[in-house]
């Protein structure tokens, strides 16, 4: 490809890629630009789905593609990155527990303090 036709499939890509939310359109940028360095491979992206989307191979090998989405933890199909997303809620436990972990530091704080006076 010629680099006026490479900055205007970037740009193109772009605007689809944040149409994906967050974590997915981070993930796809990245293995686009692990697949542009490692085959060069170009992609058109196409339709995109909240954490997947559609794509056509505008040069390159698909082999490169999905062996670099696999150590990027994104499958790769025939036509359509998809990034897997965990909920938030998930993280929930990790909160508490750094919570309860300040209650007890404070509640020490509080019995040091009245056992030196």
């Amino acid at each position: 490809m010629k680099p006026n036709q490479i900055k205007k499939l970037f740009e193109s890509n772009m605007v689809q890629l944040n149409k994906l939310n967050t974590k997915a359109g981070s993930a796809v940028k990245a293995v686009l630009m692990a697949a542009e360095t490692n085959g060069p491979v170009y992609v058109r992206l196409l339709t995109p789905d909240r954490d997947s989307i559609e794509y056509d191979i505008v040069e390159g090998n698909q082999e490169v593609l999905q062996r670099v989405g696999q150590s990027l933890g994104v499958t790769v199909t025939e036509t359509q990155f998809v990034v897997e997303t965990k909920l938030a809620t998930e993280r929930v436990p990790l909160a508490t527990e750094k919570t309860s972990n300040l209650r007890k530091r404070g509640k020490l704080n509080v019995e040091l303090e009245q056992s030196t006076e």
